[in-house]
């Protein structure tokens, strides 16, 4: 008589998990990566002093921070395919197509590294750049 007032659901022990509408989200890529304990340790403390959520830290992290690019064949390659692309949409070469969002954060990665590669050089050359108004 015990299980006349009882749900279904409940009398099996197990309720049923509703499916998460996965193309309703705004944010519905996963990223994932390995770090060492350590890493995790350091990464989860910087995340707590931050106050932001743990998406919402790497997001920021890792589209926000200056990074050191150290080349190689593989980071020149993809440089070269990236500006191929923007060169193509410029030249009209690609009907149709304008610039994504993506193609303009691809443009600016590109002018940082170029940037940062021209200061090393003068650094190197014992330049300096001094600016004028």
């Amino acid at each position: 008589m015990g299980n006349v007032y009882r749900r279904e659901n409940l009398s099996k022990g197990k309720r049923k998990k509703k499916k998460k509408d996965e193309h309703a989200r705004k944010r519905n890529a996963i990223i994932n990566f390995r770090v060492t304990p350590e890493e995790r340790e350091l990464i989860e403390a910087r995340i707590d002093l931050s106050g932001l959520t743990r998406s919402e830290f790497f997001i920021e992290s890792c589209l926000h921070q200056h990074i050191t690019v150290i080349g190689n064949v593989r980071t020149f390659d993809e440089i070269s395919i990236r500006l191929s692309r923007i060169e193509a949409i410029v030249n009209g070469e690609i009907r149709d197509e304008v610039f994504t969002a993506v193609d303009i954060e691809n443009f600016e990665t590109i002018l940082e590294l170029l940037d940062d590669h021209n200061h090393i050089k003068n650094k190197n050359k014992g330049e300096t750049n001094i600016e004028t108004e």
